[in-house]
């Protein structure tokens, strides 16, 4: 497992134990890749992140400017990826199972022309409120989403291009700087090269909801803007090498956030999977009657989002509460 590097991205404003709780993680997982944290501080000479990470078996890269944010610190992480084959990226809230590198190496070994993998996501805080309930049962949904497309091999989407990626996909096709969703743009420019991303049912990647709609609403007005930047690269994809699923796919999952609304005719069909999987049954009612009015909130956000590409304003990002998991 040496030839696996696993990088994760740390704000300024990430504070300390949120970084001991994502180590305490990674150090788990089987196989003990090499791990890396790239830091963006504010005091790069003397950041008691950095130290504490070093101090705890954790190799660092001290970054004096945030220059292209999380992009960037991917970027500037394969400066010192030494002899890895492969890169795992993950966010400071991601909390993957012990196999999941295990399981996603698995899946690229078996498909050379995969360029990464991945696996289902889960919430890892669906009890903090209202929001992360929504979310949580957004997530079932669109676990059983992907697994379909993975089935048929179409087009797919890791936000945050958490997983596995092989390292010359990331040094032929740097991540672009500039956009709010740099992963959506490499995606798809792996993809209009004829590649495929696979998705391993076999493990899964926890990851942190918003804690308020307020956060949500931020959240997914920047991840909507970055499917809308998605438009301009739709072109090579379709004059590509991929198949008409691929094509097709691409499409119908960068114009669904746009429509998202609509979708609220297929919550009965959920009713079963909700029922099985509740803790309780208020939370069942929570979530199968709140699920429509949570899907025209996201549709608020699409709008929300279509109006800034169209005045040309950019998304800000800021600090994001974390829970204590």
């Amino acid at each position: 497992m040496a030839r696996v590097l696993a990088v994760v991205p740390v704000a300024p404003f990430e504070e300390l134990p949120v970084l001991e709780r994502s180590l305490a993680c990674l150090r788990a997982l089987d196989g003990g890749p090499r791990i890396l944290y790239v830091i963006d501080s504010k005091n790069p000479q003397n950041d008691a992140r950095a130290a504490w990470l070093r101090e705890h078996g954790a190799e660092t890269l001290v970054r004096g400017e945030a220059r292209g944010r999380r992009a960037g610190a991917i970027n500037d992480s394969l400066r010192v990826a030494g002899d890895a084959e492969y890169i795992a990226i993950f966010d400071v809230d991601s909390r993957p199972d012990p196999n999941f590198l295990t399981e996603c190496l698995a899946q690229l070994e078996k498909h050379p022309e995969a360029f990464m993998a991945s696996g289902p996501r889960i919430v890892t805080n669906p009890l903090e409120s209202y929001t992360t309930r929504m979310v949580e049962a957004e997530y079932k949904v669109l676990t059983d989403l992907y697994r379909i497309l993975d089935r048929g091999r179409c087009f797919k989407l890791f936000n945050g291009l958490i997983g596995v990626v092989r390292r010359p996909a990331l040094e032929e096709c740097p991540l672009d700087e500039g956009l709010h969703c740099e992963d959506v743009d490499f995606i798809q420019r792996h993809y209009a090269r004829g590649r495929i991303a696979k998705y391993s049912k076999g493990t899964r990647v926890g990851e942190q909801a918003p804690l308020s709609l307020r956060e949500l609403y931020g959240q997914r007005v920047r991840w909507i803007s970055g499917a809308l930047e998605g438009w301009s690269n739709l072109r090579p994809i379709l004059r590509g090498p991929g198949s008409r699923r691929i094509k097709a796919t691409a499409v119908t999952l960068l114009l669904m956030p746009v429509v998202i609304g609509l979708y609220g005719f297929a919550v009965p069909l959920y009713a079963d999977k909700f029922w099985r999987a509740r803790r309780s049954t208020p939370e069942f009612f929570l979530k199968f009657f709140g699920l429509v009015p949570y899907l025209w909130f996201l549709e608020v956000c699409a709008l929300a989002a279509l109006g800034r590409k169209i005045t040309r304003r950019r998304v800000k990002w800021g600090a994001t509460r974390r829970s204590s998991v």
